[in-house]
């Protein structure tokens, strides 16, 4: 935005850059409408740079979070597809039809001691889209990394500790919350066969309840200073409660239909 004074008014001039590069000027008002038009703009730009720093707060908790929910959802859907199942356009867990006979393949990747999560992404999704002729080389994968479920542990473990301390920094009150949280895994993990892939289903189950809890008590407590940053509080609630729900489903077809060995 420009402003220039022209006798004893003043002009508001709105500037624009179009996609092809060249800057235009808007003329807005002069007067009482250019202040008018600047409290506006001044709104809108305090708006917008309060939702900026708001989605800055939780950028590098979300990346962390996000990888270890994708890791795990991929783990147990690629569980549930090598054992017979599909869940066709997320509808529901359901058995195949047609089996393809599972046969050992060599890795398209070189011999590591880390598994190529990107593959196996890739390998999920495809699954997904019904392509069950990549299976064998997932069951491969699966196969050659054991210890993968044991090492997303740890890293559940970390996502439920960096939660707890965004819903409070004290330390009494983290203590008390990681404990109930403790309590509500092990009432899970009575319930279910006792595998590694279950406890890794119950930690990502206790990592959304901590956030859907940090986002309720923020929206109580914490007044949003506009109406953007209200709606995208709600919108993060949302989608945080959708993921806690599809966790839970997992959880529940996952002992459901898979016994183990």
């Amino acid at each position: 935005m420009d402003w220039a004074y022209r006798d004893p008014q003043t002009y508001f001039d709105f500037t624009q850059k179009p996609p092809d590069g060249q800057r235009k000027k808007r003329y807005q008002g002069k007067g009482m409408r250019g202040d008018r038009e600047l409290i506006r703009w001044q709104k809108l730009t305090s708006d917008q740079n309060s939702l900026k720093r708001e989605m800055e707060l939780y950028r590098d908790v979300d990346g962390i979070v996000n990888e270890f929910d994708r890791a795990v959802c991929e783990l147990a859907e690629a569980t549930l597809f090598l054992a017979g199942f599909h869940n066709p356009q997320g509808r529901g867990w359901k058995s195949m039809r047609k089996k393809v006979q599972k046969r050992p393949v060599e890795l398209r990747q070189h011999p590591s001691a880390v598994p190529d999560m990107a593959r196996l992404s890739e390998l999920v999704a495809a699954v997904r889209q019904g392509d069950q002729n990549v299976l064998p080389e997932l069951q491969a994968m699966l196969s050659k990394y054991p210890d993968l479920v044991s090492k997303y542990r740890k890293f559940g473990l970390k996502c439920q500790m960096i939660w707890a301390h965004m819903v409070s920094a004290e330390e009494y009150v983290r203590t008390r919350l990681l404990a109930k949280v403790g309590g509500h895994k092990d009432k899970l993990k009575a319930l279910g066969h006792g595998t590694e892939l279950e406890d890794l289903l119950i930690d990502l189950v206790a990592t959304t309840w901590l956030q859907i809890h940090h986002f309720e008590v923020k929206v109580a407590t914490d007044r949003a200073p506009s109406y953007k940053i209200a709606k995208h509080r709600e919108r993060r609630l949302k989608s945080i409660i959708k993921q806690h729900f599809k966790a839970f489903d997992l959880l529940a077809v996952l002992r459901k239909n898979i016994q183990p060995i």
